[in-house]
């Protein structure tokens, strides 16, 4: 997760949520917004942990492949929507982040 969020440069990075997602294969998430809360105040970072070529993550207007092993910061709080149209499911491992030296308070 440190070697993810180099690019922030958080002088005190702060952790408060992680998961293991998956979607099937031939699974659908909607297109849908993320609720409030600390949505509105963490990085929510996606690292494709498995995936394959038919997986299509839309953020906005565009559609994106998550190459597996790279992080990607995902505006969760913008529409977004993934599809699977692979035969084999996708993993991904997420977690959220924020700096508390900048002031900001733990997400609730």
């Amino acid at each position: 997760m440190e070697q993810a969020i180099v690019p922030y440069r958080f002088r005190r990075p702060q952790f408060p949520k992680a998961m293991l997602a998956r979607l099937r294969a031939h699974g659908v998430i909607e297109r849908h917004v993320d609720g409030a809360g600390s949505n509105l105040r963490t990085h929510k970072i996606h690292v494709p942990l498995i995936t394959n070529p038919k997986v299509v993550t839309t953020l906005g207007d565009r559609e994106f492949h998550l190459e597996a092993g790279r992080a990607y910061e995902v505006n969760n709080v913008a529409p977004h929507a993934v599809r699977n149209d692979g035969d084999a499911d996708r993993i991904h491992f997420i977690f959220e982040v924020f700096d508390a030296a900048a002031g900001e308070t733990s997400p609730a």
